[in-house]
């Protein structure tokens, strides 16, 4: 599911795994390509400026790109900050 808004002047995407496919899913929000909030994050896989690897509740994903920085790391999310270029999904 993808859910597209565009609110003054800021581009969200906001993909959530419905319940009931592949279990609890992770939610994840990007804002514009400055920032990802990802929701159901169980775990840093790799880190480094340019690419960032997660395990969450149901795969993993890639975010690809420059200069990222973690800014927030909860029990169950994070926030990532940086130039995001491309996302990898493998749910």
């Amino acid at each position: 599911w993808r859910l597209l808004i565009m609110k003054k002047g800021l581009f969200s995407i906001n993909t959530e795994i419905p319940t009931g496919i592949g279990g609890n899913g992770a939610k994840i929000e990007i804002y514009t390509n400055k920032m990802a909030v990802i929701d159901g994050c169980v775990g840093v896989i790799q880190y480094s400026e340019e690419m960032v690897s997660l395990n969450c509740k149901n795969g993993t994903v890639v975010f690809f790109g420059s200069g990222f920085i973690i800014s927030s790391y909860l029990d169950n999310g994070l926030v990532l900050e940086g130039k995001i270029t491309s996302v990898e999904f493998n749910m």
